[in-house]
């Protein structure tokens, strides 16, 4: 069999893992614009949209089990790879798919493939970050997967405008070529994962949950992505429904990335040295605030707000794994981090099924108002939470 050669490149390390996750969140940024329109498109009614958001989010939930046991069996790099290539194959197949039936059975596929990459590049993250640095470098991390998330959804946007959804599907698999192409010529250190024959997944779920601050955590991540579900899924419905443009969902994608890009990193050197807890509760504070002032005023006033409350999201993403990773050791690492993934699942399910059976009897509105409230409930939450320094 034909082996690429391993070069030297100029980034390693945590570095080239940060290079890879920025092109994987491209991928995934340049089609945020038109997938809710794409998921109408199959089943023409906006408060179904969730339904279906919520039923491909219980398809990653149940790959996240599925992958964990492949942790023991195979190395990460293997999976990393096996995963992109099935992300490459199967998202370009969804510019093809018009049926929603055929949409769900790709749908089976491409969650595990989605799911085998994310797991595996966290843990390779995690062996690469020295341990009292490791919210610094979750912040680079994640700051640099925003600045995906900046420019993805702006380019996807005006893309969308001039061509068909499916060439942004088949040009958002080039993104996810290139990331497999440095993964193949770059070489990685790589742990021979040991088979544990007692690696049973509900004694891994009662063994996270035993912690209160874990549990608190996971928390925080759900809440999270129910409040990433509302910019990404209803927020792209919300403008079309005031109507206005695919490019202005675009801009508005793109603005929401800003905060996240300025403030994440230093906010993970500053968790680092003064705590996590404040964070976490201040984070879900703001977006909450923010998210109920666009009840009280007008469009374009709440389209800023919407933007503004990605402050809050800075002060939270890069900290929840940068928490997780200072509470579990090493050995834990492989088998309860799957567990935790669970959690991004948990918040995509639970907020398109919540969130459209509010805008069901309500309005657009309303249903900011009432993920505001949600948010702030998150933020007391967080009080209980075991603060960690260096």
């Amino acid at each position: 069999m034909y082996k690429f050669p391993h070069l030297r490149l100029p980034i390693k390390g945590a570095y080239f893992l940060v290079v890879l996750s920025f092109l994987i969140s491209l991928a995934s940024a340049f089609v945020s614009p038109v997938f809710p329109l794409y998921i109408k498109s199959l089943v023409n009614n906006e408060a179904k949209v969730g339904f279906v958001v919520s039923i491909v989010a219980f398809l990653l939930l149940l790959s996240n089990f599925v992958v964990s046991k492949y942790l023991d069996l195979y190395k990460k790099k293997s999976l990393l790879i096996i995963g992109l290539i099935g992300c490459i194959i199967t998202i370009i197949l969804m510019g093809f798919v018009k049926v929603l039936y055929l949409f769900f059975i790709l749908e089976i596929f491409r969650s595990f493939f989605l799911i085998s990459v994310y797991i595996t590049l966290a843990l390779y993250i995690k062996d690469y970050s020295p341990v009292g640095s490791i919210g610094s470098i979750q912040g680079m991390h994640f700051a640099f997967a925003n600045i995906a998330w900046l420019v993805g959804p702006l380019i996807g946007g005006l893309v969308a405008e001039k061509y068909t959804i499916g060439s942004i599907f088949i040009i958002s698999s080039v993104f996810l070529f290139g990331a497999l192409l440095l993964l193949l010529i770059n070489p990685l250190k790589e742990e021979y994962l040991r088979i544990n024959n007692n690696n049973h997944t509900f004694k891994n779920i009662k063994n996270f949950f035993k912690s209160k601050d874990l549990t608190l955590i996971y928390l925080s991540s759900i809440g999270l992505m129910m409040w990433w579900v509302m910019i990404y899924t209803f927020t792209p419905l919300f403008i079309k429904d005031v109507g206005l443009s695919t490019r202005v969902i675009g801009y508005v994608l793109f603005a929401v990335a800003i905060p996240l890009i300025i403030l994440e990193i230093p906010l993970g050197r500053l968790a680092d040295k003064t705590g996590f807890k404040k964070y976490f509760f201040l984070g879900f504070i703001i977006m909450g605030v923010s998210a109920i002032l666009t009840y009280f005023f007008s469009i374009n006033l709440a389209l800023l707000f919407i933007i503004l409350a990605s402050i809050g999201a800075a002060f939270l993403e890069p900290l929840r794994e940068a928490y997780l990773f200072r509470k579990l050791k090493h050995s834990q690492l492989k088998y309860e981090y799957p567990v935790y993934r669970t959690a991004v699942d948990i918040g995509q399910i639970l907020g398109p099924v919540i969130f459209s059976t509010v805008l069901l009897y309500t309005n657009f509105r309303f249903l900011y108002l009432f993920a505001g409230i949600l948010m702030l409930l998150f933020g007391f939450v967080m009080l209980g939470l075991k603060d960690i320094r260096k």
